[in-house]
């Protein structure tokens, strides 16, 4: 939830400031360009590095005495700004995607040496978080409805917990509902139903 209260509260992409630019520094014999630009009276200092070539621009941002490095890739003619949040010493790199003009701003979270990459997306004023769950070269998405707050995967006042799994390019979504199971009791019902995309 602490991802998506970012992305609603607007701390998902840094904001930057007028900057005072710098004159590029280029090390002998390299391809990469280093360009750093650090606004006046202002405690961040930006540093964009593009490659020869590329069509991207990496912006990496580190405020003074911050535990976090955000680092920002936007590819040329792309609508898509994409925001990387790796706090130090830590297994989680969280990639924020907010597509222009967008009230939904999609948050990746890929663990270290994992399989599985996390995307969770809360559109705006939504009591809902959906996060959606792909592991690498799989067909199947599992999207996962997690109510705000909520230990569990289950809507408010729900005594179910809705899986929905719609396989690449089927026209059909499997809607799994799994009755939560009570105390000493070992069935749990699943119940599929086919649906029309």
């Amino acid at each position: 939830s602490s991802l998506c209260d970012r992305c609603l509260d607007g701390e998902a992409t840094p904001r930057l400031e007028e900057p005072v630019l710098q004159p590029y520094k280029k090390p002998k014999n390299s391809e990469k360009c280093y360009s750093i630009v650090r606004p006046k009276n202002s405690e961040k200092c930006y540093s964009i590095v593009r490659p020869k070539n590329s069509e991207k621009c990496y912006s990496i941002v580190r405020p003074k005495n911050s535990e976090k490095c955000y680092s920002i890739v936007r590819p040329k003619n792309s609508e898509k700004c994409y925001s990387i949040v790796r706090p130090k010493n830590s297994e989680k790199c969280y990639s924020i995607v907010r597509p222009k003009n967008s009230e939904k701003c999609y948050s990746i979270v890929r663990p270290k040496n994992s399989e599985k990459c996390y995307s969770i997306v809360r559109p705006k004023n939504s009591e809902k978080c959906y996060s959606i769950v792909r592991p690498k070269n799989s067909e199947k998405c599992y999207s996962i409805v997690r109510p705000k707050n909520s230990e569990k995967l289950r809507p408010k006042n729900s005594e179910k917990c809705y899986s929905i799994v719609r396989p690449k390019n089927s026209e059909k979504c499997y809607s799994i509902v799994s009755i939560v199971r009570q105390k000493n009791v070992k069935k749990r019902h699943i119940i599929v139903r086919h649906k029309k995309s």
